[in-house]
């Protein structure tokens, strides 16, 4: 059986300390420094780790803007004492310049008697992990406010849009028996003003344009309040399936077109479900319309062709 001399179990752990990424140190009772690792040595800007044997905190002269000995010192006692020190964050700051916060943990060494000879302690850096955390919160903060706000103005401006759309439906209920009485008089020689056709024709895509407008306002409204939902979730909310042909369809259908418009090609033939939000989908469909249509009106030529290839793998 292969076991391990202790020459060799001392260079194995020296190599294991030396190449993990946190920050080691050991000291006696009396919280003088036994040893560390090179990550440590090089953090105080010791040219080995031997350098600090015999020092205490007072001596390495940690910074004003960083934790002090005296605190450093305390943890020692308390693990000394039988507690472990457990992720406690102490902010680390040398000569060098460097200012680190580091999540520290220190366990009491015991001899083969079970007495208390010393203290282990292992410090790991988080500054970046703490900056990302609290740019994190400042995010979130700040998209619950524009979320509460959107949500405020999304209510004021959805009351308008519905008496507007119930205007236009109410028009569009009567203006065919208006239009057949206008006929009648007409028939008929009353005295009435004469309202030309393509004024008539005018209303009537008057009102369409009216229905139209007001949907289109409320599905950008619908899209902004997703969009921000997402952003503070980090994820779908309530991802369901959607065909992709079907989203395309409803893009087709509910964007705005105008008459100069570039020819659209759609071989509306394959398809493929995804778990997401059609809202959103359709969203991205119109940006890339809206784009599409610009640099083909700037180009003077092109067309946009819009297809499906549903793959084993992957879907386009």
């Amino acid at each position: 059986m292969n076991t391990f001399n202790s020459q060799v179990q001392q260079l194995l752990i020296e190599t294991i300390f030396d190449h993990i990424p946190q920050l080691i140190f050991w000291k006696n009772t009396a919280s003088i420094y036994l040893g560390c690792n090179k990550n440590f040595a090089e953090l105080l800007g010791l040219d080995t780790p031997e350098e600090i044997i015999g020092k205490s905190d007072y001596e390495l002269n940690w910074l004003p803007d960083g934790d002090t000995a005296e605190k450093f010192q305390a943890g020692d006692q308390k693990t000394l004492d039988g507690y472990c020190v457990t992720n406690e964050e102490e902010w680390l700051s040398v000569k060098n310049g460097t200012r680190i916060l580091t999540l520290v943990n220190k366990v009491p060494l015991i001899d083969a008697e079970g007495t208390i000879v010393g203290v282990l302690g292992v410090a790991t850096n988080i500054t970046e992990k703490k900056s990302i955390e609290e740019h994190m919160a400042r995010v979130e903060h700040q998209l619950k406010g524009m979320t509460i706000v959107s949500a405020s103005i999304a209510h004021e401006m959805r009351t308008p849009l519905a008496t507007l759309k119930n205007a236009a439906n109410g028009i569009r209920t009567m203006l065919a028996p208006l239009t057949i009485g206008y006929q009648a008089a007409l028939t008929h020689q009353l005295n009435i003003p004469k309202i030309p056709a393509a004024k008539l024709e005018l209303l009537e895509s008057a009102i369409e344009t009216l229905e139209n407008k007001t949907t289109e306002a409320n599905r950008i409204i619908d899209m902004l309040l997703t969009n921000l939902q997402s952003l503070r979730q980090q994820k779908l909310i309530h991802p369901q399936k959607c065909s992709a042909r079907h989203c395309i369809n409803q893009a087709l259908i509910q964007y705005r077109f105008t008459k100069d418009t570039p020819k659209i090609i759609w071989d509306n033939q394959d398809d493929f479900i995804f778990y997401g939000k059609e809202l959103l989908l359709i969203h991205v469909l119109f940006n890339l319309f809206k784009n599409a249509i610009y640099f083909i009106r700037k180009a003077g030529k092109g067309n946009i062709h819009i297809w499906l290839e549903h793959h084993p793998r992957h879907n386009q």
